[in-house]
């Protein structure tokens, strides 16, 4: 699915994940300068913000170590598929 598409579903999961806030939208879908401006001050400036910090970390510490287990697991199968193809 291309990166575009994906977006939505990737945002909206973040924020029910408590990882990020959702930027209000006006009546035509557009979003104001004074919204982001607020979703901005409520993540990095107010201590609200702090849980929902604390959880993106969490969670961006998650994704790494994931990935590095995904990777070590086709470094590992390429590995195979080179000594299997050597003989």
């Amino acid at each position: 699915m291309p990166v575009r598409l994906n977006m939505f579903i990737d945002c909206r999961m973040l924020v029910e994940a408590g990882a990020c806030v959702e930027v209000v939208r006006d009546e035509n879908g557009v979003y104001k300068g004074e919204e982001i401006a607020k979703a901005i001050t409520k993540v990095v400036v107010e201590s609200s913000g702090e849980g929902l910090r604390q959880r993106a970390q969490e969670l961006s510490e998650k994704m790494k170590m994931e990935e590095g287990q995904e990777l070590d697991e086709v470094a590992e199968s390429l590995w195979e598929l080179c000594l299997k193809n050597k003989d």
